[in-house]
């Protein structure tokens, strides 16, 4: 009796898993296949615990290090740079130098540059510099010459000509006075008849004569004193003016043709360069972007001025110059702790501190110009014995320490529309939990809120996402809502990431969930969800986002039938039709009988009829 009764049981078992797969089959040909993704297989709690691999929630102490690699050099750098003034933008040459690493002492022989150029300068210059001795000479000699012609004036020229003028007047005035003397008498001899008119005018005329002569005389004098000796005061003062400005000029001349023979002969000088104080030599090599040589420091290269060509480095003080990517650099301040290992002594730590962050980019390469990178100065606290610039190193700057900090590995983290999810282990199966992170340093990310130190992640969640229902999840916003969508859409099409599936959880499809619910599940064909099988279709075909479906976005084979389902016939399927639909087909698959039993064709001939139509 009991074996009897106990088939029929099975029987209805076997149709309504039977019926489960059917529907399963046909929601698959209405969406293209991404209803597969919605059902899976149920798995035994058994063979779920065993492809689990589980991680628990560890709370310890968070650090977060940014590591970068970077070169060894002095901060205390004695450098040695050409000070020597090149004609040319080739510079000058490098004739000889001491080779490279070489211990020096002060006042050692370092480099020597080439100095024919101005040595030839220097000989053109000295004849310049005896051209300009002479002209001085010769300027001195014309404002003495000068200022003597003057003193020969006002104290002979001068002195002669006015004593010349007052012997004239004296004569003058004695010719008047003997003119007139002779008038007279010649008067008192015409008045007795002894001269006759003619002898008495012409004496009258002498004194008139010798009158003028005296007033000529003076005028002249006059003239001497007022007029000529000022203006020849004049020219002769021009004169001595500029002989002392051609004196002043000539003497500049000269003395600019001796600052640039000094000049010259300074440069000569600086073509040797000796150790300013002892270290060993580093050349001032440079390489640019690409890793290539700029600037090789050897004999026979050309340096310019200014540039450096030895550093002397103090080994006691030396740093690490590191570049940063902008990525991080918000991360990285003055100060940090720092760990650092030199390639040549890997077994040594380190420590050192960040003593200073670029404000500006590095100048970026040809090839990559769009990565910035920032330059990081990193002091090295107890630099070892051998340590020498250009060593490579690399550095861990601790960014950010937090104690008694939840931490999951990054692996067991994934995101969906904009939020952050882990799947956990629970007693009763899977979880997926929205959780929210911190910092991460790619290896551990910081869990804020949503877990606990005694829940376990799933390491792979990608292997069990599909058998879990995920939470409602509330787009952060419409940006990145869209965005969510269009990386869910590719996910699905590529098979990787799933929308989360109906199915419940693998414990409760071993036999954990409530009698009701199984009686549930078997008369429905299986956990039917009309409501996201809608949401999946929508999100899968709507591919211009209006909310509803054209024939266009319908797959072919359901094209024939997409009049049946659109209810108002504005030549669309909007989610409430869908909808429709979906409820139309589970109340007949939910229907009385199944295949076993009354009515199980009519479920059979309704699975088909919604397979091929929506």
């Amino acid at each position: 009796m009991t074996s009897q009764s106990a088939l029929p049981d099975r029987s209805s078992r076997r149709a309504a898993i039977f019926r489960g797969l059917l529907v399963v089959i046909a929601i698959a040909v209405m969406v293209g296949g991404s209803g597969l993704a919605y059902f899976k297989p149920w798995r035994s709690k058994s063979n779920l615990s065993s492809r689990l691999v589980l991680q628990p929630v560890k709370q310890d102490l968070f650090i977060y290090e940014v590591t970068e690699q970077g070169e060894i050099e002095s901060s205390a750098n004695v450098e040695v740079a050409c000070e020597v003034q090149s004609k040319n933008t080739a510079g000058t040459a490098i004739l000889e130098i001491v080779p490279e690493g070489t211990n020096v002492k002060v006042n050692d022989f370092l480099v020597r540059l080439d100095s024919s150029a101005l040595r030839e300068e220097l000989s053109q210059q000295q004849i310049l510099c005896n051209t300009s001795a002479a002209a001085v000479i010769q300027a001195e000699s014309a404002l003495n010459t000068a200022k003597i012609s003057r003193e020969e004036y006002l104290n002979g020229t001068f002195r002669q000509e006015e004593q010349i003028i007052q012997s004239e007047i004296s004569v003058a005035e004695e010719s008047l006075r003997r003119a007139e003397d002779y008038a007279l008498h010649s008067e008192k001899l015409a008045a007795k008849g002894y001269v006759t008119s003619l002898q008495l005018d012409a004496d009258k005329f002498a004194v008139e004569k010798a009158k003028m002569d005296l007033a000529t005389a003076n005028t002249k004098l006059n003239v001497l004193r007022d007029y000529t000796r000022a203006k020849m005061l004049s020219t002769l003062e021009a004169d001595i003016k500029t002989a002392d400005a051609n004196l002043k000029s000539q003497q500049n001349t000269h003395a600019l043709d001796q600052d640039k023979l000094k000049h010259i002969q300074l440069q000569i000088d600086r073509c040797e360069l000796k150790a300013p104080a002892a270290g060993q030599v580093v050349y001032a090599n440079k390489s640019d972007r690409r890793g290539s040589s700029d600037v090789v420091i050897e004999a026979g290269a050309s340096v310019r001025e200014r540039q450096v060509i030895i550093r002397l480095p103090d080994p006691t003080k030396m740093q690490v110059k590191a570049k940063i990517n902008e990525s991080r650099i918000d991360r990285v301040r003055a100060g940090q702790p720092a760990v650092i290992r030199l390639d040549a002594f890997p077994e040594i730590e380190l420590t050192g501190a960040v003593t200073k962050v670029d404000d500006y980019p590095l100048p970026g390469n040809w090839f990559n110009s769009s990565v910035k990178e920032y330059g990081t100065t990193i002091e090295i606290t107890a630099p070892p014995p051998g340590s020498r610039p250009g060593m490579t190193a690399e550095v861990k700057i601790r960014v950010e320490e937090t104690p008694n900090a939840l931490q999951v590995p990054v692996q067991a983290v994934f995101e969906r529309a904009g939020h952050t999810l882990a799947l956990v282990r629970t007693p009763t199966g899977l979880e997926a939990r929205k959780i929210e992170i911190g910092s991460t340093n790619e290896k551990f990310v910081v869990v804020r809120s949503g877990l606990s130190a005694a829940d376990q992640v799933v390491m792979n969640y990608k292997t069990f996402i599909d058998t879990v229902d995920l939470p409602v999840l509330p787009p952060i916003d419409a940006e990145r809502e869209l965005i969510a969508k269009r990386s869910n859409a590719k996910s699905d099409a590529s098979g990787e990431v799933r929308p989360a599936s109906a199915v419940a959880s693998a414990a409760q499809a071993d036999g954990n969930a409530p009698d009701g619910e199984k009686k549930k599940r078997d008369a429905g064909g299986g956990n039917f969800d009309p409501a996201a099988i809608v949401g999946m279709i929508m999100q899968r075909n709507d591919k211009d986002g209006d909310g509803k479906l054209a024939e266009s976005e319908v797959d072919e084979r359901m094209r024939p039938n997409f009049a049946r389902s659109d209810a108002n016939s504005d030549g669309f399927i909007d989610r409430a039709e869908l909808l429709a639909a979906m409820n139309r087909m589970r109340a007949q698959m939910a229907g009385a009988g199944g295949p076993g039993g009354p009515g199980g064709g009519g479920a059979i001939a309704a699975t088909s009829a919604g397979a091929s139509g929506l």
